[in-house]
């Protein structure tokens, strides 16, 4: 196997993959390309990474079942990754799985033909492959609206946060975000979705309670993290869990699909967190709840840490306003609250709302 020399860089080796493609119609020989497979036998490396325009496969082909293209690409991710549900093929060595995904066929979502490369780090590559080959995909610069911040004005992009994530074991740490904790421990369990999730702590905290949890971030290296952590938890709690990269601002989220919306200090400018809130307050199912927690306005002059631009800065009563929007949204509470830090204090907005019962 290929290591890290003395110098501290890791040897080039060489991968192969394959671009994954929605073909509606073969026989029009027209498709889009949603995602890649990667395989590095070097590293050891299976993965997998996904964007799906949900606008341009209408345009291609409107009568098309985009809940069938999500579960295929699942599929691929499972097997991927080693699932259990997706039988023998995850059962076999990282070479025979690549053969599968990689096999020819005529199905709506389908791989194209192998290629090869060489790179001195599999996941970022793939990361990049995704940019490079999937359209719609992109690590945006600078400025642009993205997932998450730094704590300083200008939104990090998801190459970005890919190297933040390789360089520190744990950016996050593995305990659920104290309010997270708070505010979810005594609700029924069901299904949840933690929405630019990172490495994933507050939704393998809820997959250990006994929800089923859907994991999204737009970070590689976030989701590899959430799969490798999820390896080391017991098999019922491994069921319950599902990672996949996606970008929430772009993604499809189903409405009434949901007991559960976790929005977790995901930071984006006015518009699209607008929109994001909305789309997440659509999802929840009757008696279901959602929950957002995020850097407060009022911590960019009175608090420690967090995006110090004012406009993806939450506001407790704001975001309230946007939910109640949704029908059949209530508030349960919209406050600031404290979160004590080695830096001093924080100023949060914490928000819990509930879709009322049909």
């Amino acid at each position: 196997m290929t290591g890290t020399p003395a110098g501290g860089r890791a040897q080039p080796v060489g991968y192969q993959y394959v671009v994954v493609r929605c073909v509606p119609r073969a026989d029009r020989e027209e498709f889009v390309n949603v995602g890649v497979v990667l395989y590095c036998q070097a590293r050891d490396v299976l993965a997998c990474a996904f964007s799906v325009d949900p606008a341009r496969l209408t345009a291609l082909a409107p009568d098309l079942d985009q809940d069938a293209v999500t579960a295929s690409l699942a599929a691929f991710d499972n097997v991927c990754r080693g699932a259990g549900v997706a039988g023998l093929a995850a059962e076999a060595p990282l070479g025979q799985r690549f053969g599968y995904l990689a096999a020819p066929r005529s199905t709506v979502v389908q791989p194209g033909p192998i290629h090869g490369g060489v790179t001195d780090d599999p996941h970022s590559e793939l990361s990049r492959l995704l940019v490079r080959l999937v359209p719609g995909h992109t690590h945006r610069e600078p400025g642009h609206r993205d997932a998450r911040t730094s704590s300083g004005s200008r939104p990090m992009d998801a190459g970005t946060w890919d190297r933040r994530y390789q360089d520190v074991e744990l950016v996050w740490g593995l305990e659920p975000n104290q309010f997270v904790r708070a505010q979810c421990q005594s609700l029924p369990v069901g299904v949840a979705v933690d929405l630019a999730c990172g490495e994933g702590r507050n939704a393998l905290w809820l997959a250990t309670l006994g929800w089923q949890v859907l994991g999204l971030d737009f970070s590689v290296a976030a989701i590899e993290r959430a799969r490798a952590l999820t390896a080391a938890q017991p098999e019922g709690v491994q069921r319950r869990l599902t990672w996949r990269v996606d970008d929430v601002t772009a993604t499809t989220l189903h409405p009434s699909s949901v007991d559960l919306a976790l929005l977790s200090y995901v930071h984006l400018l006015p518009d699209e967190r607008h929109a994001l809130v909305t789309a997440a307050a659509r999802m929840v199912r009757p008696s279901g709840h959602l929950l957002l927690v995020g850097h407060d306005r009022r911590n960019l002059h009175e608090g420690v840490s967090g995006p110090q631009d004012e406009s993806l800065l939450y506001e407790p009563l704001e975001v309230a306003r946007q939910i109640v929007a949704v029908p059949g949204m209530s508030i349960d509470l919209a406050r600031t609250v404290e979160r004590h830090t080695d830096a001093g204090t924080a100023l949060d907005t914490l928000v819990r709302a509930r879709r009322l019962t049909d």
